[in-house]
């Protein structure tokens, strides 16, 4: 069975379920079988009566649980390991570096059948949703909060802004208004959903609500959504922009990682990536020291900067400076976080 979760304090091969074994429970007492069961009871019990319901399930995050009837399920000889790109040694973090090929499929294998099990679960909570006698008229919103990596980039986390990582899960249902079997590549952010749900009810959104109404999109009446998308993680000090084509990753590359996902090697300074997503889809050329790209580097970093100046949790704070650069230098240091110099014992 697999061992009580004690992430960084033992090897990666433990903690991310390498050896591909079940959680020490059958289905029945699992706590993703719980939580899906007291879905259905209240959507069954309430049918009656308006709700909003939030059901969280703590699959597939590491370290991957699956009962012991969904042991088997897969072979973890049957996925191949991703390749790791030229570039990448520099951003690998040091616990990852060490993986075997055959840990890193057993990795892979733990993971998928944990989203075998998820699914399971949620197909309960939509089974009951449909028995309550309201299945039209509710709206559902299936996500995650972020993705996974598994190998890309020889990592196994998601505390980057590489596409596996920043690319989530989201379907939508409401069949009062959404057409079923519809898909887009347009591309949203999870800020999109507040203002979506009041508007399927017909509410205005309060002005500091920063997200845009999906709603014209989930009813076929516009193809696009947003020319860009942002993602931010302040633990390394790291933000991202992209477009359906270009993908710009910015990092101060001066914050000591305390989110157990070091490298091992000396910070590397303020470092800027460039990918052209239609040609590279698996993020493996950067382009942005190339010449013919100074401008489109530029750009974004403008853009960038300008983006946190508005988003900005204390604007206040934010140096008065023409320098882009020290401006999100200011804006990607978290400020909201114990430091290792000043954390108490």
């Amino acid at each position: 069975m697999l061992p009580a979760w004690k992430p960084f304090r033992e090897p990666a091969r433990i903690w991310l379920n390498s050896f591909y074994r079940p959680f020490g429970a059958v289905d029945a007492d699992m706590a993703g079988t719980f939580f899906a069961r007291c879905a259905a009871d209240c959507l069954l019990e309430k049918r009656d009566q308006p709700l909003f319901m939030v059901v969280s399930f703590y699959e597939p995050h590491s370290p991957f649980h699956f009962p012991v009837e969904y042991l088997g399920r897969h072979d973890p000889k049957s996925f191949p390991v991703p390749r790791v790109g030229p570039d990448d040694d520099w951003q690998i973090p040091e616990c990852f570096r060490d993986l075997t090929d055959k840990e890193k499929q057993g990795i892979i294998a733990s993971y998928y059948t944990s989203v075998e099990f998820l699914d399971r679960n949620v197909g309960t909570v939509l089974d009951a949703l449909k028995a309550s006698g309201r299945e039209r008229n509710t709206i559902v919103f299936y996500l995650g909060d972020h993705g996974y990596m598994l190998g890309q980039h020889g990592r196994f986390e998601k505390h980057c802004c590489f596409e596996p990582a920043i690319r989530a899960p989201l379907v939508v249902r409401y069949p009062n208004q959404v057409k079923p079997g519809q898909n887009t590549q347009a591309m949203v952010e999870f800020v999109d959903l507040v203002p979506t749900v009041l508007d399927f009810c017909g509410l205005r959104a309060p002005a500091n609500v920063q997200g845009k109404s999906l709603v014209a999109l989930l009813q076929g009446k516009s193809a696009s959504h947003r020319e860009r998308v942002v993602v931010e993680y302040s633990e390394n000090a790291e933000a991202m922009m992209r477009t359906p084509k270009w993908k710009f990753i910015y990092t101060t590359g001066k914050r000591a990682r305390q989110d157990g996902y070091a490298t091992g090697k000396p910070l590397p300074g303020r470092t800027m990536l460039l990918y052209d997503l239609e040609n590279d889809p698996e993020e493996m050329k950067n382009l942005a020291q190339r010449p013919e790209h100074a401008a489109r580097v530029a750009q974004f970093t403008r853009d960038l900067a300008d983006h946190m100046q508005k988003t900005a949790r204390q604007p206040e704070l934010i140096p008065r400076s023409a320098d882009v650069h020290e401006i999100l230098d200011f804006c990607l240091e978290p400020r909201d976080v114990a430091t290792a110099a000043n954390k108490g014992p």
